[in-house]
């Protein structure tokens, strides 16, 4: 979608990486010389949030909201090989006599520097995944003994054919959704 035709996605739906939809989209932050800054979003239960546009991906009529960590990660998978092929041209500049090993060092020291910020940005996203690699089997385990109580009472005729169908339908979608957050957190 088109800078300019982003505003017709005013009120459209935004569904997480799940397909969950959770939220629409409320307006638009510009900055002065009129580019897309953030995007205001309606959530669910009634709150609006400021978000950044890298957070918000525009994909035709779908409009999709990418967690901070997925988006981070993203950041970094470019960043950091773009790193390490400057400097391996770099090694190449001085190895051919076409830069001095005054200016190899000092660039390489700056590409050292950048490259030890981003790792140490990566191990920040590695220690978030994991808290929510754990949220999530927290959910699950969760949701997975909510089912087997449902499963035991809909056995034991406490629960009739049509309660049990929608109940376990309610637990359906979030399990699933909770194993698919814990696989792609990995």
């Amino acid at each position: 979608m088109s800078n300019s035709n982003l505003f017709l996605s005013i009120g459209k739906p935004i569904k997480n990486e799940y397909g969950r939809v959770i939220g629409k989209v409320a307006s638009f932050a510009l900055t002065p010389n009129g580019k897309f800054d953030a995007v205001y979003v309606e959530f669910g239960d009634g709150q609006f949030s400021k978000q950044p546009m890298e957070s918000i991906k525009f994909n035709g009529a779908e409009i999709t909201f990418i967690s901070k960590i997925k988006n981070q990660a993203c950041v970094l998978s470019d960043h950091i090989p773009l790193i390490w092929r400057k400097d391996d041209a770099l090694k190449d500049l001085v190895a051919n006599k076409k830069i001095t090993n005054e200016v190899y060092q000092d660039l390489h020291n700056s590409f050292s520097n950048v490259l030890t910020q981003l790792k140490k940005e990566a191990q920040v996203i590695i220690d978030e995944s994991i808290i929510e690699i754990e949220r999530c089997n927290e959910e699950i385990t969760s949701l997975s003994y909510a089912v087997a109580n449902l499963e035991i009472e809909h056995e034991i005729g406490k629960v009739d054919d049509e309660n049990y169908r929608q109940a376990f339908a309610l637990f359906r979608i979030p399990l699933d959704v909770h194993k698919q957050r814990k696989t792609t957190s990995k």
